[in-house]
């Protein structure tokens, strides 16, 4: 498993954890499967803070295949974030999802 960055390592994912994250933070978040270090999911935020998107998974995610692994496995998951410039955003996320290829990130694994 690898943290985005070594300022903000995985963590454990929790309600804790996402209360934790600064409430004006916009980057990129990535999900991990703890027990094998695989990725499971790489997200952006840009027009909504990542605290908040973290709650909106924390309550049901849209993506099926992320719901179901949260639902299946959500005590061994882990979360990392980074705050990343607006005009990266995307890029950083594509890179991401590129080298790790996210099983929950459908629509760019095809």
């Amino acid at each position: 498993m690898a943290a985005i960055d070594n300022r903000h390592a995985p963590m454990p994912w929790s309600y804790s954890t996402v209360a934790s994250v600064r409430r004006d933070m916009i980057g990129v978040y990535v999900f991990w499967f703890r027990l094998t270090g695989r990725c499971i999911y790489v997200g952006r935020t840009t027009d909504q803070t990542i605290r908040a998107r973290l709650h909106q998974h924390w309550r049901g995610s849209h993506n099926e295949k992320l719901r179901l692994w949260m639902e299946a496995y959500g005590e061994h998951l882990d979360v990392c974030y980074e705050p990343i410039a607006r005009n990266r955003i995307a890029t950083i996320e594509r890179r991401l999802i590129r080298l790790w290829r996210p099983e929950a990130n459908v629509q760019h694994n095809r």
